[in-house]
């Protein structure tokens, strides 16, 4: 397993326009092998954006809900804070913010993250194809606050 060197206490919010991050979206899309041109600030506009922060203020994960439609459209979490339970913590935070009830888009080549979602009680409702590739639709229907 792979280690991390992270741990500590996580702090998730809102985030305000002045906290876009293009470049930490830039590092999911590379992880991806997806184009990397891409703006966060287009690709989630209308999306109500969450930033995780550790004690000193680094951005360790951000989360982009699109609260009409009760979809999460993008989790990352920085490497050096995966398995800390730092996409959890974002997680709760929609469900605090939103309710218990949403769904996201997985691509099937993204072994690691499907794992986290179904070890979180997900479950895959259906699948597609879009132009980065085949995925499958994961939604939550449980809190995860406990």
């Amino acid at each position: 397993m792979k280690e991390n060197n992270y741990s500590g206490h996580v702090k998730v919010r809102i985030a305000t326009m002045s906290d876009i991050y293009n470049d930490l979206y830039r590092a999911f899309l590379s992880e991806l092998g997806l184009d990397t041109a891409r703006s966060f600030s287009c690709d989630c506009q209308g999306e109500i954006v969450f930033i995780a922060q550790d004690e000193v203020g680094e951005v360790l994960g951000l989360a982009s809900y699109f609260v009409p439609d009760q979809f999460l459209h993008i989790l990352y979490v920085v490497p050096k804070a995966r398995r800390t339970e730092v996409g959890t913590e974002i997680l709760k935070a929609i469900q605090r913010n939103f309710g218990i009830v949403f769904r996201l888009k997985c691509l099937t080549s993204n072994t690691s993250a499907k794992a986290f979602y179904l070890a979180l009680g997900f479950k895959v409702t259906a699948n597609g194809t879009t132009s980065d590739g085949d995925y499958e639709t994961l939604e939550i229907n449980h809190s995860l606050i406990g």
